[in-house]
Protein backbone atom coordinates (compact mmCIF):
# COMPACT_ATOMS: atom_id res chain seq x y z
CA UNK A 1 0.00 0.00 0.00
CA UNK A 2 1.41 3.38 -0.98
CA UNK A 3 0.72 6.33 1.24
CA UNK A 4 1.20 9.77 -0.26
CA UNK A 5 1.65 12.93 1.78
CA UNK A 6 0.88 16.22 0.08
CA UNK A 7 2.24 19.38 1.74
CA UNK A 8 0.83 22.75 0.69
CA UNK A 9 3.14 25.75 1.28
CA UNK A 10 1.84 29.23 0.83
CA UNK A 11 4.07 31.11 -1.69
CA UNK A 12 4.48 34.30 0.42
CA UNK A 13 5.65 32.17 3.36
CA UNK A 14 8.29 30.48 1.14
CA UNK A 15 9.68 33.88 0.12
CA UNK A 16 10.07 34.90 3.75
CA UNK A 17 12.01 31.76 4.59
CA UNK A 18 14.38 32.33 1.64
CA UNK A 19 15.06 35.92 2.71
CA UNK A 20 15.85 34.82 6.26
CA UNK A 21 18.29 32.19 4.97
CA UNK A 22 20.02 34.78 2.71
CA UNK A 23 20.43 37.24 5.60
CA UNK A 24 21.79 34.51 7.84
CA UNK A 25 24.39 33.55 5.24
CA UNK A 26 25.33 37.23 4.59
CA UNK A 27 25.92 38.11 8.24
CA UNK A 28 29.38 36.39 8.53
CA UNK A 29 30.49 38.04 5.27
CA UNK A 30 29.34 41.46 6.44
CA UNK A 31 31.16 40.91 9.72
CA UNK A 32 34.39 40.11 7.89
CA UNK A 33 34.06 43.17 5.69
CA UNK A 34 33.38 45.34 8.74
CA UNK A 35 36.43 43.85 10.53
CA UNK A 36 38.68 44.40 7.53
CA UNK A 37 37.44 47.98 7.20
CA UNK A 38 38.16 48.74 10.86
CA UNK A 39 41.57 47.03 10.61
CA UNK A 40 42.40 49.06 7.50
CA UNK A 41 41.45 52.31 9.21
CA UNK A 42 43.59 51.51 12.27
CA UNK A 43 46.50 50.47 10.05
CA UNK A 44 46.35 53.75 8.14
CA UNK A 45 46.16 55.71 11.40
CA UNK A 46 49.13 53.77 12.83
CA UNK A 47 51.25 54.32 9.73
CA UNK A 48 50.33 58.01 9.74
CA UNK A 49 51.34 58.28 13.40
CA UNK A 50 54.69 56.56 12.72
CA UNK A 51 55.27 58.87 9.75
CA UNK A 52 54.62 61.94 11.91
CA UNK A 53 56.89 60.75 14.73
CA UNK A 54 59.69 59.95 12.29
CA UNK A 55 59.47 63.36 10.66
CA UNK A 56 59.36 65.19 13.99
CA UNK A 57 62.12 63.36 15.84
CA UNK A 58 64.09 60.75 13.87
CA UNK A 59 64.02 60.65 10.07
CA UNK A 60 63.06 62.59 6.98
CA UNK A 61 62.00 61.77 3.45
CA UNK A 62 64.80 61.76 0.91
CA UNK A 63 65.87 65.37 0.42
CA UNK A 64 68.68 65.22 -2.11
CA UNK A 65 68.78 64.91 -5.87
CA UNK A 66 71.29 64.68 -8.71
CA UNK A 67 72.14 68.15 -9.95
CA UNK A 68 73.54 68.10 -13.50
CA UNK A 69 76.07 70.79 -12.60
CA UNK A 70 77.44 69.73 -9.21
CA UNK A 71 76.20 66.16 -8.62
CA UNK A 72 74.36 65.01 -5.49
CA UNK A 73 72.75 68.04 -3.89
CA UNK A 74 70.30 68.89 -1.11
CA UNK A 75 66.72 69.77 -2.06
CA UNK A 76 66.25 73.50 -1.30
CA UNK A 77 63.75 74.68 1.32
CA UNK A 78 63.31 71.34 3.08
CA UNK A 79 63.34 70.22 6.70
CA UNK A 80 65.57 67.34 7.74
CA UNK A 81 66.04 65.14 10.82
CA UNK A 82 69.22 63.14 11.36
CA UNK A 83 69.56 60.48 14.08
CA UNK A 84 71.74 57.74 12.57
CA UNK A 85 74.91 59.16 14.13
CA UNK A 86 74.59 61.94 16.64
CA UNK A 87 71.43 64.00 16.26
CA UNK A 88 70.29 67.22 14.61
CA UNK A 89 67.25 69.07 13.30
CA UNK A 90 67.99 70.97 10.11
CA UNK A 91 66.58 73.27 7.49
CA UNK A 92 68.06 73.45 4.00
CA UNK A 93 68.09 77.01 2.70
CA UNK A 94 66.91 78.19 -0.71
CA UNK A 95 70.32 77.46 -2.26
CA UNK A 96 70.33 73.85 -1.06
CA UNK A 97 72.85 74.50 1.72
CA UNK A 98 72.86 73.63 5.44
CA UNK A 99 73.32 77.28 6.26
CA UNK A 100 71.09 80.23 7.19
CA UNK A 101 69.49 82.13 4.32
CA UNK A 102 71.97 84.34 2.48
CA UNK A 103 70.98 87.95 1.98
CA UNK A 104 72.70 90.96 0.49
CA UNK A 105 76.46 90.94 0.87
CA UNK A 106 77.63 93.31 3.61
CA UNK A 107 80.97 91.76 4.69
CA UNK A 108 83.59 89.30 3.38
CA UNK A 109 82.20 85.84 2.74
CA UNK A 110 83.94 82.57 3.55
CA UNK A 111 82.52 79.43 1.92
CA UNK A 112 83.28 75.99 3.33
CA UNK A 113 83.05 73.11 0.86
CA UNK A 114 83.50 69.41 1.54
CA UNK A 115 81.58 66.21 2.18
CA UNK A 116 79.58 65.04 5.21
CA UNK A 117 82.45 65.99 7.55
CA UNK A 118 81.91 69.63 6.56
CA UNK A 119 78.12 69.42 6.34
CA UNK A 120 78.24 67.96 9.88
CA UNK A 121 74.67 66.76 10.38
CA UNK A 122 75.76 64.79 13.46
CA UNK A 123 75.62 67.92 15.63
CA UNK A 124 73.25 70.89 15.68
CA UNK A 125 73.98 73.87 13.48
CA UNK A 126 75.39 76.18 16.20
CA UNK A 127 77.85 73.44 17.23
CA UNK A 128 79.34 72.86 13.77
CA UNK A 129 82.85 74.18 13.20
CA UNK A 130 81.61 76.53 10.47
CA UNK A 131 79.16 78.12 12.92
CA UNK A 132 81.78 78.25 15.68
CA UNK A 133 84.17 80.04 13.30
CA UNK A 134 81.36 82.47 12.48
CA UNK A 135 81.08 83.24 16.19
CA UNK A 136 84.85 83.83 16.43
CA UNK A 137 84.93 86.01 13.31
CA UNK A 138 81.83 88.25 13.54
CA UNK A 139 83.13 90.58 10.80
CA UNK A 140 82.99 87.70 8.30
CA UNK A 141 79.97 85.85 6.88
CA UNK A 142 80.55 82.09 6.98
CA UNK A 143 78.58 79.85 4.61
CA UNK A 144 78.56 76.08 5.13
CA UNK A 145 78.28 74.52 1.65
CA UNK A 146 79.26 70.98 2.67
CA UNK A 147 77.24 68.25 0.98
CA UNK A 148 76.89 64.58 1.91
CA UNK A 149 78.71 62.32 -0.56
CA UNK A 150 80.73 65.11 -2.17
CA UNK A 151 84.21 64.52 -3.51
CA UNK A 152 86.66 67.39 -4.13
CA UNK A 153 85.57 67.23 -7.78
CA UNK A 154 81.99 68.03 -6.72
CA UNK A 155 83.40 70.78 -4.54
CA UNK A 156 85.19 72.38 -7.47
CA UNK A 157 81.98 72.48 -9.48
CA UNK A 158 80.08 73.85 -6.48
CA UNK A 159 82.53 76.73 -6.05
CA UNK A 160 81.95 77.67 -9.70
CA UNK A 161 78.20 77.69 -9.02
CA UNK A 162 78.42 79.60 -5.73
CA UNK A 163 80.84 82.10 -7.19
CA UNK A 164 77.99 83.43 -9.27
CA UNK A 165 75.38 83.24 -6.53
CA UNK A 166 77.10 84.28 -3.28
CA UNK A 167 80.40 85.89 -4.42
CA UNK A 168 82.79 84.31 -1.89
CA UNK A 169 85.97 86.12 -0.80
CA UNK A 170 87.67 82.96 0.48
CA UNK A 171 87.07 79.23 0.01
CA UNK A 172 87.93 76.61 2.64
CA UNK A 173 88.35 73.12 1.17
CA UNK A 174 87.53 70.42 3.73
CA UNK A 175 89.42 67.17 3.06
CA UNK A 176 89.73 63.79 4.73
CA UNK A 177 91.65 60.63 3.85
CA UNK A 178 88.80 59.10 1.84
CA UNK A 179 88.57 62.07 -0.53
CA UNK A 180 91.65 61.00 -2.45
CA UNK A 181 89.94 57.68 -3.26
CA UNK A 182 86.71 59.48 -4.24
CA UNK A 183 88.47 61.39 -7.00
CA UNK A 184 88.06 58.42 -9.34
CA UNK A 185 84.81 57.00 -7.94
CA UNK A 186 82.54 56.57 -10.96
CA UNK A 187 79.35 56.65 -8.85
CA UNK A 188 79.76 60.43 -8.48
CA UNK A 189 81.38 63.27 -10.41
CA UNK A 190 84.93 62.04 -10.89
CA UNK A 191 88.18 62.52 -12.72
CA UNK A 192 88.72 60.70 -15.98
CA UNK A 193 92.16 60.25 -17.53
CA UNK A 194 92.53 60.87 -21.26
CA UNK A 195 94.99 58.90 -23.43
CA UNK A 196 97.53 61.73 -23.22
CA UNK A 197 97.41 61.59 -19.40
CA UNK A 198 95.45 64.79 -18.79
CA UNK A 199 92.48 64.90 -16.43
CA UNK A 200 88.89 65.83 -17.11
CA UNK A 201 85.66 65.75 -15.10
CA UNK A 202 83.13 63.02 -15.95
CA UNK A 203 79.53 62.50 -14.87
CA UNK A 204 78.54 59.72 -12.48
CA UNK A 205 77.73 56.32 -13.97
CA UNK A 206 74.42 54.71 -12.95
CA UNK A 207 73.69 51.00 -13.24
CA UNK A 208 71.06 50.45 -15.93
CA UNK A 209 69.96 47.14 -14.37
CA UNK A 210 68.25 48.93 -11.46
CA UNK A 211 66.61 51.74 -13.43
CA UNK A 212 63.05 50.40 -12.97
CA UNK A 213 63.57 49.89 -9.23
CA UNK A 214 64.95 53.43 -8.86
CA UNK A 215 62.04 54.88 -10.80
CA UNK A 216 59.61 53.09 -8.45
CA UNK A 217 61.44 53.90 -5.21
CA UNK A 218 62.30 57.55 -5.92
CA UNK A 219 58.84 59.17 -5.53
CA UNK A 220 58.01 57.04 -2.48
CA UNK A 221 61.31 57.96 -0.82
CA UNK A 222 60.71 61.66 -1.43
CA UNK A 223 57.20 61.67 0.08
CA UNK A 224 57.42 59.16 2.95
CA UNK A 225 59.91 59.19 5.81
CA UNK A 226 58.73 55.70 6.84
CA UNK A 227 59.30 54.19 3.41
CA UNK A 228 62.70 55.88 3.06
CA UNK A 229 63.68 54.67 6.54
CA UNK A 230 62.71 51.05 5.83
CA UNK A 231 64.27 51.08 2.37
CA UNK A 232 67.54 52.62 3.63
CA UNK A 233 67.79 50.14 6.48
CA UNK A 234 67.05 47.26 4.14
CA UNK A 235 69.71 48.34 1.66
CA UNK A 236 72.19 48.81 4.51
CA UNK A 237 71.58 45.24 5.66
CA UNK A 238 72.08 43.96 2.12
CA UNK A 239 75.37 45.81 1.76
CA UNK A 240 76.60 44.63 5.17
CA UNK A 241 75.75 41.04 4.31
CA UNK A 242 77.55 41.36 0.99
CA UNK A 243 80.63 42.69 2.78
CA UNK A 244 80.55 39.79 5.26
CA UNK A 245 80.25 37.22 2.50
CA UNK A 246 83.01 38.86 0.52
CA UNK A 247 85.33 38.78 3.52
CA UNK A 248 84.43 35.17 4.28
CA UNK A 249 85.11 33.85 0.80
CA UNK A 250 88.20 36.01 0.37
CA UNK A 251 89.91 34.18 3.22
CA UNK A 252 90.78 30.46 2.69
CA UNK A 253 90.29 29.78 6.40
CA UNK A 254 86.80 31.26 6.36
CA UNK A 255 87.72 33.92 8.93
CA UNK A 256 87.47 37.57 7.89
CA UNK A 257 90.72 39.26 6.98
CA UNK A 258 91.62 42.81 7.89
CA UNK A 259 91.63 44.84 4.70
CA UNK A 260 95.00 46.45 4.04
CA UNK A 261 95.26 50.23 3.94
CA UNK A 262 94.91 51.24 0.28
CA UNK A 263 97.97 52.77 -1.33
CA UNK A 264 98.08 55.82 -3.54
CA UNK A 265 98.09 55.09 -7.24
CA UNK A 266 100.21 57.15 -9.65
CA UNK A 267 97.03 58.83 -10.93
CA UNK A 268 96.04 59.81 -7.41
CA UNK A 269 99.46 61.33 -6.80
CA UNK A 270 99.04 63.45 -9.92
CA UNK A 271 95.36 64.21 -9.39
CA UNK A 272 95.61 66.02 -6.04
CA UNK A 273 98.08 68.71 -7.23
CA UNK A 274 96.07 69.04 -10.45
CA UNK A 275 92.89 69.60 -8.45
CA UNK A 276 94.51 72.16 -6.16
CA UNK A 277 95.77 73.99 -9.26
CA UNK A 278 92.21 74.02 -10.66
CA UNK A 279 90.98 75.63 -7.45
CA UNK A 280 93.83 78.12 -7.69
CA UNK A 281 92.66 79.12 -11.19
CA UNK A 282 89.49 80.51 -9.62
CA UNK A 283 91.65 83.39 -8.34
CA UNK A 284 90.09 83.18 -4.89
CA UNK A 285 92.03 82.93 -1.62
CA UNK A 286 92.08 79.29 -0.47
CA UNK A 287 92.59 77.40 2.78
CA UNK A 288 92.79 73.61 2.99
CA UNK A 289 91.28 72.09 6.13
CA UNK A 290 92.47 68.52 6.63
CA UNK A 291 90.98 66.17 9.24
CA UNK A 292 92.90 62.87 8.99
CA UNK A 293 91.58 59.50 10.04
CA UNK A 294 92.93 58.45 13.43
CA UNK A 295 93.17 55.25 15.44
CA UNK A 296 92.52 55.95 19.11
CA UNK A 297 94.13 53.23 21.23
CA UNK A 298 95.41 52.60 24.74
CA UNK A 299 98.99 52.98 23.54
CA UNK A 300 98.36 56.31 21.89
CA UNK A 301 96.81 57.98 18.87
CA UNK A 302 97.95 57.17 15.35
CA UNK A 303 97.22 58.45 11.85
CA UNK A 304 95.68 55.85 9.57
CA UNK A 305 97.14 57.10 6.27
CA UNK A 306 100.26 59.24 6.50
CA UNK A 307 100.71 59.07 2.71
CA UNK A 308 97.50 61.01 2.09
CA UNK A 309 98.43 63.73 4.55
CA UNK A 310 101.87 64.10 2.98
CA UNK A 311 100.30 64.40 -0.49
CA UNK A 312 97.87 67.09 0.69
CA UNK A 313 100.66 69.04 2.41
CA UNK A 314 103.04 68.85 -0.56
CA UNK A 315 100.36 69.86 -3.06
CA UNK A 316 99.20 72.81 -0.94
CA UNK A 317 102.75 74.00 -0.19
CA UNK A 318 103.72 73.97 -3.86
CA UNK A 319 100.89 76.38 -4.65
CA UNK A 320 101.23 78.49 -1.50
CA UNK A 321 97.86 77.40 -0.09
CA UNK A 322 97.66 77.44 3.74
CA UNK A 323 96.72 74.05 5.17
CA UNK A 324 95.25 73.43 8.62
CA UNK A 325 95.97 69.86 9.74
CA UNK A 326 94.13 69.05 12.98
CA UNK A 327 95.48 65.50 13.40
CA UNK A 328 98.06 66.42 16.02
CA UNK A 329 95.50 68.53 17.90
CA UNK A 330 93.04 65.63 17.98
CA UNK A 331 95.72 63.28 19.28
CA UNK A 332 96.94 65.75 21.91
CA UNK A 333 93.39 66.16 23.22
CA UNK A 334 92.90 62.40 23.34
CA UNK A 335 96.17 61.75 25.18
CA UNK A 336 95.32 64.45 27.73
CA UNK A 337 91.64 63.64 28.34
CA UNK A 338 90.95 60.28 26.59
CA UNK A 339 88.22 62.05 24.62
CA UNK A 340 88.26 61.15 20.92
CA UNK A 341 87.25 63.81 18.43
CA UNK A 342 85.13 61.36 16.43
CA UNK A 343 82.13 59.19 17.27
CA UNK A 344 78.88 59.38 19.25
CA UNK A 345 76.93 57.45 21.86
CA UNK A 346 74.57 56.07 19.21
CA UNK A 347 77.54 55.03 17.06
CA UNK A 348 81.09 54.02 17.96
CA UNK A 349 83.40 56.14 20.08
CA UNK A 350 86.48 57.16 18.12
CA UNK A 351 84.93 56.11 14.79
CA UNK A 352 82.88 58.11 12.33
CA UNK A 353 82.17 61.80 12.00
CA UNK A 354 83.33 64.69 14.15
CA UNK A 355 81.76 65.15 17.57
CA UNK A 356 81.59 68.30 19.69
CA UNK A 357 85.24 67.95 20.74
CA UNK A 358 86.39 67.74 17.14
CA UNK A 359 84.31 70.69 15.98
CA UNK A 360 85.65 72.93 18.75
CA UNK A 361 89.27 72.01 18.00
CA UNK A 362 88.81 72.69 14.29
CA UNK A 363 87.19 76.07 14.91
CA UNK A 364 89.97 77.15 17.28
CA UNK A 365 92.68 76.11 14.81
CA UNK A 366 91.07 77.32 11.57
CA UNK A 367 89.64 80.69 12.61
CA UNK A 368 93.03 82.49 12.99
CA UNK A 369 94.28 81.07 9.66
CA UNK A 370 91.12 82.22 7.87
CA UNK A 371 91.37 85.67 9.42
CA UNK A 372 95.04 86.01 8.46
CA UNK A 373 94.42 84.78 4.89
CA UNK A 374 91.63 87.29 4.38
CA UNK A 375 93.83 90.11 5.64
CA UNK A 376 96.68 89.07 3.34
CA UNK A 377 94.37 88.86 0.33
CA UNK A 378 93.11 92.40 1.02
CA UNK A 379 96.58 94.03 1.18
CA UNK A 380 97.28 94.29 -2.58
CA UNK A 381 93.95 96.05 -3.20
CA UNK A 382 94.65 98.44 -0.32
CA UNK A 383 98.09 99.22 -1.75
CA UNK A 384 96.61 99.87 -5.16
CA UNK A 385 94.27 102.44 -3.70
Amino acid sequence: MVVRFIVHVDPPQTQGISADISLTRAQPLLGKVRFLGVALIWTVLLLAAIEIVLRLFLWSPKNWFSDPEVGTYRTPNTEMMQSQEGYSQNRVNSLGLMSPEIGAKTRPRVVFIGDSFTEALEVSQPERFASRIQAQLPDVEVINAGQMGFSPVNGLRLVLKLRREVQPDLVVIGLNDGDVDDLFDTTRLHLATSPDGTFGIAREEKAESFRELRDFVEPLSRHSALFYFLFSRGMLRVHNQQDRLAEKFRSPSGTPEISPVPSLSPDMKRAVPWLFAEFKKLELPLVVLYFPGLDYALDGCHRQRTDVGELYHQSADQLGIPIVDVGDDFCARFLATHEPSNGFNNGHAGVGHLNLVGHQIIADRAAPVIHRTLEESARPSEGAQ
